[in-house]
């Protein structure tokens, strides 16, 4: 009895083993399933990895291929398939598509576009990268700059800065750096240039002759000197002909009704009034005009449309007034008389000082010797050029562009925020094409008295058309001319224009991402989640550990968000 017992307790025990040996090789057998299962899985997900990579790399460079064509002279602007400049273009084991639009329109480019936005496609393995950038474009206008706009203040005999004024950098514009601000004048009496201001004046940079008295500014402030007598060009003339601009009155038979029927309304049909003062807003478009004197005042506004040459004939003065530039206008002011500016403003739509519009939009010239002031809070987003002017800058009023007079005075908290964009260069650079291999000033620029756009482009036209023994069209680097192509083989291509762009996105919105990964994760799991998760998405986006990134199913996810997961390179 005992050995049958004991028999039957040993065969019992070797089942049980034998179950326990299956039960372990199921165990390994699904362990290794899923492990070699795992392997197989990042091999794709490597791949998926390197192909997005590459194309974000390749995105970056495509931007600055982009960059590269706006800085030259191809005609993209009318070359291209809406807004589409370069398409399925290889570029580093990609295939990149840019495309630019105009940044005021939201549409493809046209003849006057200067701001765009750019978005660069790159696709390698069919993994997209995008890469998008505003960018501004300033044109080299392939003009002498004889009106010494590359100064911030430029006078012929006295300049002062006094109380807490102060002369900077406008950094709203595209060209903002930290570099030295210029500062010139012909003059060479001592105390011709006073900075009696509590502001700093460490970053000013004065111009004047080499010959100047020592004490010509009693500041320290850097010294450049001009090595040969400079001409202070008399501003173009005013037109010899135009529209007399005058106003459309509600009630033509009310001498005492000064207002108009609508808002808005535009100058036409003109009666012949020697001077004209507007109410509310009028609307004057493109055109040449001429009126004795002009008034604005009480709110009053003038939009302009297009490009406008006013000639004032006498004085104009502006209090609580407004000269509004709409989209891609430009405005010349020819004044005879004095000037006076109280608490107004000229620029575009925002009158901020923080909103940028090229100041070379708007120019002003000063005929005669007369004093001009601008004082209150007026904000002048200009070009002011009165050789025999005195320019008075007060209160706190603001000059956005630059300043060039006989005499300039900025007093108070007056502020003159210079754009560097209006830097071409001009009499301030010693090595310029305005002067000879000598350091002197071409001849030809002696011969002339007056700023006559029309000389001054034959001028020079003569002068670039030689450069260093090659002879230099401009319009062979233009998309469509056969040279185009082959140029850059014996020369590099030019790049005359400056474009300064900022980056918006680059690869995929990380965000987005993360929001495109729930969302897939929420589908696997049928709309439940096995991790307590916040219920707001909003908090959701800063707790990623409602799910595991290695529990996604990365390649059944959905094609149109599959190149988004893939940017999950730096996870």
């Amino acid at each position: 009895m005992n050995n049958e017992h004991t028999q039957s307790n040993t065969v019992d025990r070797r089942g049980i083993a034998l179950m326990l040996v299956m039960i372990a090789v199921l165990v390994v057998g699904g362990m290794s399933v899923a492990y070699f299962g795992s392997r197989d899985n990042s091999i794709a997900i490597s791949k998926n990895v390197s192909s997005a990579s590459r194309a974000r790399i390749a995105a970056e460079s495509g931007l600055d291929l982009a960059v590269a064509i706006l800085e030259t002279n191809a005609n993209w602007r009318n070359n291209h398939v809406n807004g589409i400049i370069l398409s399925d273009y290889q570029l580093a084991g990609s295939n990149i598509t840019i495309t630019v639009l105009d940044n005021e329109t939201s549409l493809p480019p046209t003849a006057s576009t200067l701001e765009v936005d750019i978005k660069i496609a790159s696709t390698v393995d069919g993994k997209t990268q995008i890469t998008q950038a505003t960018a501004t474009i300033i044109p080299n206008e392939d003009e002498f700059d004889v009106d010494y706009s590359e100064y911030a203040v430029f006078a012929q005999n006295h300049i002062s800065i006094s109380d807490a004024a102060s002369i900077q950098n406008w950094s709203a514009s595209p060209s903002y750096s930290n570099t030295p601000l210029q500062v010139g004048t012909l003059s060479t009496q001592p105390m011709a240039v006073q900075f009696n201001t509590i502001s700093s004046t460490s970053n000013v940079e004065l111009h004047a002759y080499e010959y100047a008295s020592s004490m010509l500014s009693t500041t320290a402030v850097l010294r450049e000197q001009f090595k040969d007598e400079l001409p202070f060009y008399d501003p173009p003339a005013p037109p010899s002909s135009g529209q007399k601009l005058s106003l459309d009155k509600k009630d033509a038979g009310n001498d005492d009704d000064d207002t108009f029927g609508s808002r808005h309304n535009r100058t036409s049909n003109f009666n012949k009034y020697s001077s004209s003062r507007f109410n509310l807003a009028t609307v004057i478009d493109a055109g040449t005009y001429s009126v004795e004197a002009l008034s604005l005042q009480h709110s009053n506004t003038i939009i302009i449309q297009g490009e406008v040459i006013l000639h004032v004939e006498d004085n104009l003065s502006l209090q609580n007034a407004a000269i509004i530039l709409s989209e891609e206008a430009s405005l010349t002011l020819h004044v005879g008389g004095q000037i006076n500016i109280t608490s107004s403003y000229i620029g575009n739509e925002n009158q901020s000082i923080n909103s940028w519009m090229d100041p070379s939009r708007v120019t002003i010239y000063g005929h005669g010797s007369n004093t001009w002031k601008i004082t209150g809070t007026s904000i002048l987003k200009a070009e002011l050029y009165a050789p025999d002017c005195e320019i008075q800058l007060r209160g706190a009023s603001t000059i956005c562009g630059r300043i060039a007079g006989e005499e300039v005075q900025v007093n108070g908290t007056a502020r003159v925020l210079y754009d560097q964009s209006l830097d071409h260069g001009g009499f301030a650079e010693a090595e310029g094409m305005l002067y000879t291999e000598h350091g002197e000033v071409r001849d030809e620029l002696r011969q002339i008295t007056q700023l006559n756009p029309a000389l001054l482009q034959n001028i020079a036209d003569a002068l670039y058309a030689y450069d260093e023994g090659h002879a230099v069209d401009s319009s062979a680097y233009a998309f469509g001319n056969q040279s185009f192509d082959t140029d850059w083989q014996d020369r590099p291509t030019e790049r005359p224009h400056a474009v300064y762009y900022e980056i918006l996105s680059h690869g995929t919105d990380t965000q987005k991402w993360e929001q495109h990964a729930r969302a897939a994760r929420t589908a696997q799991t049928g709309g439940s989640n096995t991790k307590s998760s916040p219920s707001n998405d909003t908090q959701n986006e800063h707790y990623n550990y409602m799910f595991d990134w290695n529990d996604l199913d990365w390649e059944d996810m959905d094609g149109s968000l599959y190149n988004d997961y893939s940017m999950v390179v730096d996870q």
